[in-house]
């Protein structure tokens, strides 16, 4: 985040008689009955594709995309993984289930299980 949304939220947090939801999707919907299900108070939309391009993604921040045939997409994120070892890497999925199920086959395949987390 820029200064500006820093301090915003900063402000946010100090006067809020409530908890602070911070809600950071890729894909997250517009529609106000699914919002709605948030139950958000006063809520505010920050795309990183706005129009005015006051909101940046960081410089470091890659997108890689590899399209391969679904039994072997276990195989070949093990491999991207790999390669990608030691960098900060987010790998988004599509349901909390598939989450779960990545996870627990991170976890059986690193020595490391230290170094995945599930959110």
């Amino acid at each position: 985040f820029c200064d500006a949304h820093t301090a915003t939220l900063t402000r946010a947090a100090v006067h809020a008689c409530s908890v602070l939801k911070l809600v950071v999707s890729a894909t997250l919907t517009r529609d106000p009955s699914k919002l709605a299900r948030l139950k958000l108070s006063c809520p505010r939309y920050i795309a990183a594709s706005a129009d005015d391009h006051r909101y940046h993604l960081p410089r470091q921040l890659r997108e890689l995309k590899l399209v391969v045939p679904g039994s072997q997409k276990p195989a070949a994120l093990l491999a991207l993984l790999e390669e990608l070892q030691g960098t900060p890497t987010v790998v988004f999925t599509s349901s909390l289930d598939t989450t779960h199920k990545l996870y627990l086959m991170l976890k059986a395949a690193s020595a490391r299980t230290d170094s995945f987390v599930e959110f």
